[in-house]
């Protein structure tokens, strides 16, 4: 519309210029001041379209800055319901933090007043033993706690506790007299402590002789065994009318302890231990053995029960002989039913029965008899 009304101004400077065409230009400005008030008048109505767009952008440009407004206020909005929700969290969780801190403090109260009835019960149990202690032993707690001995076990000691006052009561009741009669056990004690210390003394004294002696009969024992051994070789000899023996210790034993071992060789034979002898051989091996024991240690008194009973005739005259040269320095009694032993006696005495139920000791001096 400016550029129309700048053209319509060049116009009328135009028809200025020309007169001839005055009329025409006239015309023509007429037509452009009705095009001009038509102009104005759109120009008015565009104006006030323009007013109306502009009043219409500005409602626009209001409505956007509301919306701008409104969706700030919407952001503004959620973040402060996110704001809220944190803030409803963190309020949750300081509450539940609160209620643990109240738990705590209720289990802390509960523990404190736990600690409270157990230390009056401690202070009523101390007071129930300072008494006990005071009553039964005449100690404090102090003299307890200065005393050297440690309780390792108390299931221990309370039984040890338990036997003691056992104990105690079978003391009961007090008897008044027992510092006189500790006195007299005391020394009663005392004596025989001496007692004891002179029986000690007596057993080391014993115990020395018995080694003395033990030592002197194991000298004597195996003295008399070498002398034992020659005699019984020489009165074996003499018994069997030939032959050998010997009689001799185990070998790495003590003396006192060891075994006796016997080895006798008839004329003509090997060498054989007694339990391979007859039993004639034995039995005059034995009394072999009982006279060279004689010989060395003569005795006043010898008895022999049936030692001939299993020799035979030959063997009884042997042993009739050797009766006869002991009988010189010693009294032997012989217990026998063979008739040639009874033959070198000097008296016999016997048993007989000359009525039934009746017995009668008779005796013969034979020396009498044969003069």
């Amino acid at each position: 519309m400016l550029a129309a009304l700048d053209k319509g101004s060049a116009l009328s400077l135009t028809v200025g210029a020309s007169a001839d065409k005055k009329e025409a230009y006239k015309l023509k400005l007429e037509m452009l001041d009705e095009e001009a008030k038509r102009l104005a008048e759109q120009k008015a109505k565009v104006e006030f379209a323009s007013q109306a767009h502009r009043v219409q952008l500005e409602n626009l440009n209001s409505k956007v800055e509301q919306a701008k407004t409104k969706q700030e206020a919407l952001s503004l909005l959620a973040q402060k319901r996110q704001e809220k929700e944190n803030i409803g969290n963190k309020i949750a969780f300081l509450e539940q933090k609160i209620r643990e801190e109240d738990q705590v403090e209720k289990k802390s109260l509960n523990e404190e007043t736990g600690l409270e009835i157990s230390l009056a019960k401690l202070e009523g149990e101390m007071s129930a033993t300072r008494d006990r202690l005071s009553l039964e032993y005449d100690l404090t707690l102090e003299d307890l706690a200065n005393l050297p001995h440690e309780v390792a076990n108390a299931s221990q000691a309370k039984k040890e506790i338990e036997v003691g006052k056992a104990r105690l009561r079978d003391l009961e009741p007090v008897n008044l007299l027992a510092i006189e009669e500790f006195e007299k056990e005391n020394e009663r004690l005392s004596f025989i402590e001496a007692q004891l210390a002179d029986l000690n003394s007596a057993r080391e004294n014993l115990n020395s002789l018995i080694i003395e002696l033990d030592l002197k009969a194991e000298q004597t024992f195996v003295e008399t065994m070498d002398k034992l051994s020659t005699i019984f070789s020489e009165t074996f000899a003499k018994l069997f009318a030939g032959g050998e023996a010997k009689i001799a210790l185990t070998a790495g034993v003590p003396s006192l302890e060891a075994e006796v071992e016997i080895s006798v060789r008839p004329s003509g034979r090997k060498w054989l231990p007694l339990p391979l002898l007859s039993g004639g051989e034995r039995s005059l091996s034995a009394i072999a053995i009982l006279f060279s024991l004689l010989k060395i240690r003569p005795s006043p008194f010898c008895f022999m029960d049936e030692v001939d009973a299993a020799l035979d005739d030959a063997n009884i005259g042997r042993f009739a002989e050797m009766l006869k040269d002991f009988s010189g320095h010693s009294q032997i009694i012989v217990i026998t039913h063979n008739k040639r032993t009874m033959a070198v006696a000097d008296s016999i005495y016997g048993v007989t029965m000359e009525e039934p139920g009746v017995s009668k000791v008779i005796s013969m001096k034979l020396t009498e008899a044969v003069a």
